[in-house]
């Protein structure tokens, strides 16, 4: 569902409000906070982070997070696991 005040969406059931892009460049910077620096971490982990937070929807979008991370926070992605580059 969808919930507008005064002609603008105020809330929805995705737990967010914005567009689809916004909420993966979120995850994306979520998840490299979480793993800064680390390592060959497995891809079950990250979607099992990703399971225990109240709000991001991730489910279908795991193609275009791992491309954000790799684009935009310079992980290095392989088919079971997930380097986070060193951002502090």
């Amino acid at each position: 569902y969808e919930l507008y005040k005064n002609g603008e969406l105020t809330d929805s059931c995705w737990g967010f409000v914005g567009s689809f892009d916004e909420a993966i460049k979120d995850i994306a910077e979520y998840l490299q906070k979480s793993f800064n620096g680390k390592t060959n971490i497995p891809l079950n982990d990250v979607w099992a982070l990703l399971d225990s937070h109240p709000v991001f929807p991730y489910d279908g979008f795991r193609p275009q997070i791992k491309n954000e991370l790799k684009q935009n926070h310079g992980a290095s992605v392989s088919r079971s696991t997930i380097s986070f580059a060193d951002r502090s």
